[in-house]
């Protein structure tokens, strides 16, 4: 086994510069490769609609929390269980506001897999 691999790294040095910058350049298309698969895959995955849920709580936190559980009694029955995570949401975003004492949050999101 080290004899073989001794003798690709010497004939992979003795090809030139040229082999090796060849190399460089497809390990770089490669991985523009997966990275735009990737990209596909993971806007494939996500329903394109922003759901939107909303949260009254005595503390900012517990606002958020509620209002992500709302988020999610919307999605799950429309899209499933699997999309309900927030965790593996995309486009996320939130709003609080205080008033009366209370937090009203608001938090969007487009559920994915």
């Amino acid at each position: 086994m080290k004899k073989i691999l001794g003798i690709i790294i010497l004939s992979f040095f003795t090809v030139g510069s040229t082999a090796i910058t060849s190399a460089t350049a497809n390990a770089f298309e490669i991985n523009d490769l997966v990275n735009d698969t990737r990209e596909v895959i993971t806007n494939a995955r996500c329903k394109n609609k922003i759901i939107k849920g909303v949260g009254r709580g005595y503390s900012r936190s517990s606002a958020k929390k509620v209002a992500r559980v709302f988020w999610r009694g919307k999605v799950v029955p429309k899209y499933g269980a699997h999309y309900g995570l927030w965790s593996h949401s995309k486009n996320k975003s939130n709003s609080c506001k205080r008033s009366w004492g209370l937090y009203r949050c608001v938090v969007r999101a487009k559920p994915c897999l």
